[in-house]
């Protein structure tokens, strides 16, 4: 007689484990445990090969094996041995779960040492650019700057555009962007592009534009006041 649920407590081994040893199903395993079944001597030779004859022996007994019927549920099955059995599933289930216990430590770890290195670029990011010069507009190029939005108000209140999300959107430019330059003149510079696509597509003066001589609309009716006088926020 093999003592199987002795064999399987003593060396905690898992039911998947012995599912793969002995090609049998989790069932058929859960027989063994509660000992409605025997172990044939192929099956026992299997465990031999795969632990060792010496370890085996010792669980191999003369004893005539007997029917278990202490602390039988209502289902037939010994609750003892139920227990004894699912000592190893619960010892696997703990197992996995540290597994992944110490999975979430190493990612969050990572993640840790992940935000210090992003942390530390962004300080050497601004540390280079707070050492970069910095652009110097001239007061012709501010004033450039004022007639180009001078315009757009001109053109919003012809009722040509809608605002300045208009050009930013006809041009694929980012109004974001174009904001910040009309928010701070001084430090910022427009693109060429977009004072030509005023000259191009809503008659804006060239001229004007770069020197603030002529009318802002030349080829307007009725020019506007606004056309000649200094150049203010929109």
């Amino acid at each position: 007689m093999f003592k199987f649920k002795e064999f399987t407590k003593d060396l905690k081994i898992r039911q998947v484990d012995l599912q793969q040893i002995l090609h049998y199903s989790q069932a058929s395993i859960s027989k063994f445990c509660r000992g409605n079944a025997l172990l044939s001597d192929e099956k026992i030779q299997l465990l031999i090969d795969h632990y060792g004859k010496d370890v085996v022996d010792k669980y191999i007994t003369d004893d005539v094996p007997v029917t278990n019927t202490k602390n039988v549920s209502n289902s037939g099955k010994s609750e003892d041995d139920e227990r004894d059995c699912y000592i190893n599933k619960e010892d696997e289930l703990l197992s996995i779960i540290k597994k992944q216990q110490d999975t979430i430590a190493s990612l969050i770890l990572r993640i840790e040492q992940s935000q210090q290195q992003i942390t530390q670029l962004i300080e050497l990011i601004n540390k280079k650019i707070n050492t970069m010069p910095r652009m110097i507009i001239s007061p012709e190029g501010v004033q450039i700057t004022e007639r180009y939005f001078l315009a757009v108000n001109t053109l919003r209140r012809l009722k040509k555009i809608r605002g300045l999300q208009t050009i930013t959107r006809e041009m694929g430019a980012n109004q974001g962007n174009v904001q910040t330059i009309k928010a701070s003149p001084s430090n910022h510079v427009l693109k060429p592009e977009l004072l030509s696509y005023l000259v191009l597509h809503y008659g804006v003066s060239a001229d004007w534009l770069l020197t603030g001589r002529g009318e802002m609309l030349p080829n307007e009716k009725q020019p506007l006041s606004s056309q000649t006088t200094a150049a203010t926020h929109v």
